[in-house]
């Protein structure tokens, strides 16, 4: 008489096969009878125990690591107390900045430009050209130290933005963006200022919609899809519709700063949570800092550490 297979059977049967895709493997454990928090934790049992051993490295052989993905980014700062000198020390340096009315065009130079949202005596908003390389972060770094010479501040009503070309991501990638940022909304929010969390700032809302919003989502096919999701335009902690406008994913949720190295940790988080997004699409919501899966341990400390000052 032919047993029934059992439930370890069954997984191994599902995790084991060569020709099933991560998501058809989920699929299948769903089919089974399994959800949520078991279906994560043997996905990461079984890439645990498929990773082989490295082998030793022949003597006398150099290995070398693939060039790490640098998309082009758009970075807006929004500050107050800006010095009238400050540009002129910024050209001193090198630097290629120009004041200009409000716009929405992007500048081949560092442009300034006035947001009536900021508040603050000679507020500005400064807003990079397309940074296409690594290196063009350093002008991003000297404009910063610029400001901080110069006694520029931030206050609650100042924000950071940073946009993402959308030249290395598809539609499936930019659909898990959205997912998995509202699935580790919670724990993101404890590294931000109080005025960036949940619902509490009215130009970066919260992601978390409805579980039927969320399985509209999941569904979506193409980027209007996802726009139509969202009611209030771009104002949330992802710009839903940036796509349409300038051809890139914006993320509004942090707080102002001119602080390089607290702008170049959220830049190589955005940059992380896209790779990931390339493979992975979270089903379970993450609420702390130490469970981020694309973080290493060095990076979830110094996240950790953001959380503490900011309480």
């Amino acid at each position: 008489m032919k047993m029934d297979k059992t439930l370890n059977e069954q997984i191994a049967e599902v995790m084991n096969n060569s020709s099933y895709s991560e998501q058809k493997k989920k699929s299948e454990l769903k089919k089974i009878g399994l959800r949520g928090k078991d279906i994560y934790a043997i996905s990461m049992l079984y890439k645990v125990q498929q990773t082989p051993a490295p082998a030793a490295a022949p003597q006398r052989t150099r290995t070398t690591r693939p060039a790490p993905v640098f998309h082009t980014l758009g970075i807006e700062m929004e500050c107050f107390n800006v010095a009238t000198d400050a540009i002129e020390k910024m050209h001193a340096k090198g630097l290629k900045v120009q004041p200009e009315n409000y716009n929405h065009t992007t500048k081949n130079y560092f442009k300034v430009v006035t947001d009536a949202s900021i508040r603050g005596h000679r507020a500005a908003e400064f807003v990079s050209p397309v940074l296409t390389a690594k290196e063009d972060l350093n002008n991003l770094k000297k404009l910063c130290e610029t400001l901080q010479e110069t006694g520029a501040e931030v206050n609650k009503t100042c924000g950071l933005h940073v946009h993402v070309g959308l030249q290395k991501i598809s539609f499936e990638t930019y659909k898990n963006i959205f997912i998995n940022y509202s699935l580790l909304e919670k724990a993101i929010d404890k590294f931000m200022a109080k005025s960036r969390r949940e619902d509490n700032n009215q130009y970066s809302k919260s992601l978390q919609i409805n579980s039927e919003y969320a399985e509209r989502l999941a569904r979506s096919n193409n980027y209007s899809d996802i726009s139509s999701l969202y009611y209030d335009g771009r104002y949330f902690k992802v710009n839903p519709i940036s796509i349409e406008r300038h051809n890139t994913i914006e993320f509004r949720q942090h707080q102002g700063t001119i602080d390089f190295e607290k702008i170049n940790n959220w830049i190589n988080f955005i940059t992380k949570l896209i790779e990931f997004s390339k493979e992975t699409r979270l089903e379970i919501e993450i609420n702390d800092i130490e469970n981020i899966p694309f973080l290493t341990k060095k990076e979830k400390q110094y996240f950790i550490n953001r959380a503490a000052v900011l309480g």
